[in-house]
């Protein structure tokens, strides 16, 4: 009686597994597809924030050229932020927007706001964006002018060195004479 029982509670274990596995990873291949998307987004309006940065502090005069394609790439980001992204990430993303597209107007580079004032702007509306648009993803912000971690491998820290003997005293020799104790220690045993 409890092999027929054993038997039964294993079949339909295995046709509950044949059911549910499939339903199981199409569900979290579509939400792993949706976040990496979102990431995308979230490095297009990055990269586009850096360029307009750049071109407020450094070529102000090029900015009437380039002017179609920072709108074609800011509207592109919008409508990605719109369908991708909860409504107040695209609450954040209008803020953004509208110190960007005060950017891309300035065709002169004697503007009625000085060029510090756009810049401040803007990386105070685009750090505050970037906030909601990773809680949006579902992943904490990585902290601004911090290196961040992409791979659990990675160390948290990491240390640079001025010098290569610097490199050669700080990491490897004390390696090398932590091994040379382990064999040492082996060796006696």
């Amino acid at each position: 009686m409890t092999y027929v029982i054993q038997a039964l509670v294993g079949i339909a274990a295995a046709l509950l597994t044949m059911v549910i596995t499939p339903s199981l990873q199409r569900y979290f291949w579509t939400r792993q597809r949706h976040a990496e998307r979102q990431l995308t987004i979230i490095d297009e309006l990055r990269s586009l924030a850096a360029e307009l940065q750049f071109l407020v502090w450094w070529k102000p005069e090029d900015i009437s050229a380039r002017q179609e394609r920072l709108y074609t790439a800011l509207y592109r980001a919008g409508t990605s932020v719109d369908s991708l992204f909860s409504e107040a990430a695209l609450d954040s993303f209008l803020a953004v927007s509208k110190h960007m597209e005060a950017i891309i107007r300035l065709t002169a580079p004697n503007s009625s706001q000085p060029r510090s004032q756009l810049h401040e702007q803007l990386m105070t509306a685009l750090l505050d964006a970037l906030i909601v648009l990773y809680r949006d993803v579902g992943i904490p912000p990585p902290p601004p002018r911090q290196w961040v971690r992409e791979h659990a491998w990675q160390p948290i820290r990491t240390h640079v060195w001025d010098h290569p003997w610097q490199y050669w005293c700080e990491s490897c020799w004390p390696t090398l004479q932590r091994w040379g104790t382990q064999a040492r220690t082996r060796i006696r045993r």
